[in-house]
């Protein structure tokens, strides 16, 4: 998990109370955080921790939410300020367990520039106690994209980095990360607006974040507020493997109802995008479904027009409820 304020730990109904220890790493390494040890969370019931007031000053951090006792889920309120103008605001969510690969979906790049006074970029994170060297590169609709700059990176133990995305084409990707040991890791989008009252100096900027996350062979995406407070949501899908992948999308409307399915393939080592008003009008959700035993990563990418620039956020794939509730067997 990954911010810059406020970690909030809730425990599942009906359980005892949770004792939560959180690890957080930084752009130097492991942190020494006691204020994040044995912190007491009452059944049905959140608490919240300040994380500035652990890591004071630090721009990259990252967390791990270890429980005993009871079960908790855990988030970040990431929400940041320059001057009196907003620098973006988002809820960071649990990404993938640290891997040799792990990748990131949803990412959709708009026009930047390293003279921007924000950018999208890459959060790498290295919970180990060796040193890794990573490699980023992007799943566009055309393929593999390298990323300057991202290749052979050196990541220090308990390391975390920030690799800019500023100049890439815009565009929807997947991002990509493989190390020679487990790393795991995060896309943060930017959006730059136009200066306003406030401070007709300083530019606001909308953030979201995207944690990595594993291929499913089923799921759903929300597109909640789609036709009103949102003016587009994007559904991506991207197949990290190398043979293309059958998909299947299902729109389902306010009630309920589900709407006819729309074939879609999806290309090996590739992305591809769907707009979700297209599949049938009042789509609230969209259900997620692929032949055979390879899956996709996909999520929904929420955009719409405010007085000083482009809103945005990224919604991870949900597990398919009924897929939740059985046992797949695989018999050879």
């Amino acid at each position: 998990m990954w911010g810059r304020a406020p970690s909030w730990c809730s425990p599942t109904p009906a359980t005892p109370p949770a004792t939560v220890t959180a690890t957080m790493w930084t752009t130097i390494g492991l942190a020494d955080a006691a204020r994040l040890a044995e912190i007491v969370v009452a059944p049905q019931s959140e608490t919240a921790v300040l994380l500035e007031g652990v890591a004071t000053g630090d721009p990259a951090l990252a967390l791990r939410v270890d429980a005993s006792g009871g079960q908790v889920a855990a988030r970040v309120q990431d929400v940041q300020l320059d001057g009196l103008v907003a620098a973006g605001a988002d809820v960071v969510t649990p990404a993938a367990p640290p891997a040799l690969t792990v990748t990131v979906p949803g990412v959709v790049l708009a026009e930047s520039s390293m003279d921007d006074p924000a950018s999208s970029a890459v959060r790498l994170v290295n919970p180990g106690e060796e040193t890794a060297t990573a490699t980023v590169r992007l799943l566009g609709p055309g393929g593999e994209v390298a990323v300057p700059g991202a290749e052979d990176v050196v990541l220090d133990p308990g390391a975390v980095l920030d690799l800019t995305l500023a100049g890439v084409a815009p565009g929807a990707y997947a991002v990509e990360i493989t190390g020679d040991r487990p790393v795991t890791g995060a896309v943060v989008l930017a959006r730059v607006g136009e200066p306003g009252e406030i401070d007709p100096d300083v530019a606001p900027v909308e953030r979201a974040w995207s944690p990595s996350a594993e291929p499913a062979r089923s799921g759903v995406l929300v597109t909640p507020g789609l036709g009103d407070l949102v003016d587009a949501a994007t559904l991506v899908l991207t197949n990290p493997g190398e043979d293309d992948v059958e998909a299947e999308l299902v729109p389902v409307g306010e009630g309920g109802a589900l709407g006819d399915p729309v074939a879609v393939t999806v290309p090996g080592r590739s992305t591809v995008t769907t707009d979700a008003a297209e599949l049938a009008d009042g789509t609230a959700a969209v259900q997620v479904r692929t032949e055979g035993r390879a899956g996709v990563l996909a999520a929904s990418v929420l955009t719409a027009e405010a007085g000083d620039g482009e809103l945005v956020g990224v919604l991870p794939l949900s597990p398919d409820p009924h897929a939740a509730r059985s046992v797949h067997v695989d018999v050879r």
